[in-house]
This record gives structure tokens, sequence and C-alpha cells, in this order.
């Protein structure tokens, strides 16, 4: 294809201009997605906010009357903990099937949770307050299958810790892209005290957050929980992945957990899971222009190139561990990756090893350019 330029060029005798490859950028990976209850505004349409101001004009504030009104104060919530930017979804009932939603494979035909997935920048899903099992299994799937979001997981409980651990029994998210939080939280909301669920308060975490962090520490506007957590529970809690919140006196209180309920090693610290989304979707997103481009060894050089560099300028902002580049980060595109087989079938396969931070074995993404899929790119992710 570029040859094909470059002789058209020469032949219309137009002055030819190099062609740079464009760099690979992070992609934006701090906004919320919200499903739930609401006063006014449209349903089943994702509505951004940049503020609780802005959610309140739209879709009204708290509002004991209905059957689930964790809404508003958990929106609140997360842009009183450093969230930027929300997307609602109104439904009409807080039934499961409703919250769920259907894919009605277009925009306006979507509902419930589905209606998020048109957008793209969304790195974590709550549904405040509810906890039923088929919903929040929904809830992983859902995150699942976009492989970029993490589920934010309500418990049943307020104060039961017996209770809480047989819902989590319940669930699996094996490639974690899920996290179950616990108690509840008195949030302070506009002066007035309520008693809420803490998936709000941990989406401003999560927001506040580089993808390579663990979005843990203090709370704001938080009066108190709904049960204290004791260091015996946290022993407990911990190793079977539910995140606690517990209060520290004088030193605050704190998101105290930062793990995904999956049961494999790899993928049990949220930072993890979180930063090789980051990287896989940042990828790939940088690299959409090489679909037009003859998979050959030229263009194979220039993706690991385009990878490098990215690489590069992360582990120099303390991304991954290593004291030595090679120590820290591979990437690989050529003959070894993208076999003849792959190149009839269109594709180009891109391999890349990252060390993170916590500890966990090198992490291995295997990232493929499909020119024969629908969107030109495809995702087929060695540690998902």
């Amino acid at each position: 294809m570029i040859r094909l330029l470059v002789s058209l060029l020469l032949s219309l005798s137009l002055p030819l201009v190099a062609w740079a490859m464009p760099p690979i950028v992070g992609k934006p990976d701090r906004d919320a997605g919200f499903v739930g209850l609401a006063v006014q505004g449209p349903f089943d349409q994702p509505v951004a906010v940049q503020s609780a101001s802005e959610f309140e004009a739209m879709f009204g504030g708290f509002d004991g009357s209905l059957s689930n009104p964790y809404l508003a104060s958990s929106v609140r919530a997360f842009f009183v903990n450093g969230g930027k930017r929300a997307w609602i979804v109104r439904v009409f009932s807080d039934k499961a099937l409703t919250l769920i939603g259907a894919d009605g494979a277009t925009p306006g035909a979507r509902t419930g949770l589905q209606a998020l997935i048109p957008v793209d920048a969304i790195r974590s899903v709550s549904i405040p307050g509810i906890s039923d099992q088929t919903v929040q299994l929904a809830m992983i799937d859902f995150c699942t299958r976009r492989a970029d979001c993490i589920a934010l997981l309500d418990p049943l409980s307020r104060d039961d810790v017996n209770a809480v651990l047989a819902q989590r029994g319940g669930l699996d998210s094996p490639r974690g892209y899920a996290a179950m939080y616990f108690p509840w939280v008195r949030f302070l909301d506009q002066g007035i005290e309520r008693e809420i669920p803490p998936s709000g308060f941990v989406a401003g975490r999560f927001a506040a957050t580089q993808p390579r962090e663990s979005p843990v520490g203090v709370l704001n506007s938080v009066a108190g929980l709904s049960y204290n957590v004791t260091t015996a529970d946290q022993d407990i809690l911990n190793p079977a992945g539910v995140n606690s919140l517990r209060d520290f006196g004088s030193n605050g209180i704190r998101v105290f957990g930062a793990r995904t309920i999956a049961t494999d090693p790899e993928k049990v610290f949220i930072a993890v899971r979180r930063q090789a989304s980051h990287l896989r979707a940042s990828i790939l997103h940088g690299t959409r222009w090489a679909y037009r481009v003859d998979n050959e060894p030229p263009l194979w050089a220039e993706l690991e190139q385009a990878i490098d560099n990215w690489m590069l300028s992360l582990w120099q902002s303390g991304w991954f561990n290593g004291v030595q580049p090679q120590e820290a980060w591979f990437a690989r595109v050529d003959s070894s990756t993208t076999t003849p087989g792959d190149i009839v079938l269109g594709r180009t396969n891109m391999l890349v090893g990252f060390a993170p931070l916590l500890p966990a074995e090198f992490v291995v993404l295997q990232l493929s350019i499909d020119r024969l899929a629908d969107d030109a790119w495809l995702l087929v992710d060695g540690f998902e």
C-alpha cells in the first residue's frame, strides 16, 4: 500500500512527503459507567456527566421513594473521590432483567447495562446497591467480553462477613474483570449522612489512580462504615478476594484491598489486570493504521519499533519493574509471531511482555491485527 502511494505520487510529479508512523499513546481510562434508578432523565441511554451538579440537573438528586435510591449518592461519591466523568444509564426498574438489559446491536436498541457497550472510555462499571447474583454475573460477563473494564460488586450484607463470603462463593471472574468491596459507607452527602454501597467510592478511586497503581487510599466525605472490619476479618476476606474498607481513626477510612475475584494468581491483583488491559487497548488502538499496510517484514519492524518506543516512555515513567529496559518489557513482531498461515488469514501478530510493579510473573500479551475482521483488529490475549 505504501509502495503504491509512492508510485502514484511520483507519476503525478507531486512532491513526495515522508510518511511518519504515528506514535502509540495511552487511551483514556478514567471514566466510570453507572446503571440505576433516577427521578428524571432519558431511559436506556448512556449520558456523560462531569460533575454531581450536572448529574442532578439531568437526572435529579437523592429520592428515598425509589426502590433503589443509591444511584444519585453513589455518583456524587464518585466525583468527591476523584472521578472526572461518569456515564449514566437510567433504567425503568431495579428488576434483574431490566438492569441487565438487552443488546439490540445498535445504540438505540440497547437497554440497561448493555447501553454502555458503545462507550469506549469506561474502565469500571457499577450498579449501586444491587447484589443480585444474576445481575452481578451479568456485570462480570459484560466486563469480560469488553476486556477493558472491571465490575465493582456491592456486598449483599452491610455487616455480616459470612454472608459476604457466601455471596463471593457464588461469583467467579476467572480472568479478573470483577472486584468486590465490603462494607457499606456512611456518606456525608451535602451535609446529610446516608448509608450507601461502596461501589461509587471505589469507582472514584479507580478514576483517581493510574492503571499501574492499586485503587486504594483514604475516602473523602465519609462519616463511618456500616461494619468495623477487624484484622481477623481482613485475614479471612482478603484471601477470598473481598476487598475491605477499614477505619483507621485519625489515618482515615480507607480502601484496604486491591484484589479481583479471580483465583488465578496472575490475575488476582487489580493493578496488574488494569495495566494489562490498558496496554492491550492502547497498542491495538495505536496500530490501527497497520491493517492497510502490506503484511511484510518492513511493517513488522515498524510495529515493533512503535511498541518499543511507547513501552520505553512508560518504563521511564515508572510503569514497570526492571533496572534495564530488557528487564522491564519486550516486543516482538516478526516471522516467529506471524507465520505464512497468519499472512493468508490477514493477521499480524504482536507479542508484548512486561514486568508489572506488583509481585507477579512476567505478563505476556498476544495481540493480533486482523484484516478480515469487521473492525480490522482483534484481541488474542495470552494473559486472558
